[in-house]
């Protein structure tokens, strides 16, 4: 019986080692699955998001008050009722720039090269390596 289980364990030996040599080799295409295929590039096109940051100034008026004169007369209606003894006079406008940031997403192209399995077959009716044109970007 060991004659027997000797030669039932170098079969399966021999199976197994010949799966494993030949089934990582293999190369299925992607699209249809047959056995013959081969790798290549292609390009794809994509459109992310990407954060444009723009500045932009604002214009705004701003009043300053003048000096506070002394107040000669109290009771006059001139002076504050504070007891302070001093008088706000008229201000200067003066035009202020505000520095704005804006922030917006613009779409942009982006290429990304990817590889693929396919076969003779698919690579002729599936679609072709074109490069896009350089004038389509930005």
């Amino acid at each position: 019986m060991s004659a027997i289980r000797l030669t039932v364990m170098a079969a399966l030996l021999c199976v197994l080692n010949l799966s494993c040599a030949c089934f990582p080799h293999r190369q299925c295409c992607s699209r249809c699955g047959c056995e013959s295929a081969t790798k290549r590039c292609r390009v794809t096109c994509e459109t992310k998001k990407v954060p444009e940051v723009t500045y932009s100034t604002e214009h705004e008026d701003i009043c300053m008050p003048g000096r506070s004169e002394r107040c000669v007369g109290h009771g006059d209606g001139q002076c504050l009722d504070d007891g302070s003894g001093y008088a706000p006079t008229c201000g200067t406008v003066y035009h202020r720039k505000k520095l704005v940031k804006k922030t917006a997403d613009v779409e942009q192209k982006s290429y990304k090269w990817v590889v693929e399995t396919v076969c003779a077959q698919c690579r002729e009716t599936g679609g072709s390596c074109e490069v896009p044109d350089s004038s389509e970007k930005k």
